[in-house]
């Protein structure tokens, strides 16, 4: 059976420039990641060193510089943006992305999105 591990980070929040109207363009608003990164842990567990995994504080310090490094009308393009800077820099089988703009629709609790891709 092959392993099937993953490390996990809920609820990130992010102040970022996202959207397509004016409003959006002009003030950040906050934005919410779930992320979940498909790794092999094994080694870690066997190890108890945090060279042998990916160092999740190291993941979201890289979202959040992501997310805040321009404007992007699309939370979409957020993820993908995202999705191509996380394979490029840790070593990952795939990975997970929900993006939640609590703030898009004022009847919706929360709107977002979530896509998977797998390492290309």
């Amino acid at each position: 059976m092959k392993n099937s591990d993953s490390i996990f980070i809920q609820r990130l929040e992010v102040a970022a420039y996202v959207g397509v109207y004016d409003h959006e363009k002009e003030a950040c608003q906050p934005v919410y990641f779930d992320l979940e990164l498909g790794v092999d842990l094994s080694a870690a567990a066997l190890s108890n060193d945090l060279n042998d995994t990916v160092d999740y504080a190291a993941v979201s310090d890289t979202v959040i510089m992501t997310a805040q490094a321009k404007h992007y009308e699309l939370i979409e393009h957020l993820a993908d943006h995202c999705f191509k800077v996380l394979f490029d820099q840790f070593p990952l089988d795939w990975i997970s992305i929900k993006i939640s703009k609590p703030d898009a629709i004022k009847a919706a609790e929360v709107t977002g999105i979530k896509m998977m891709r797998s390492r290309p």
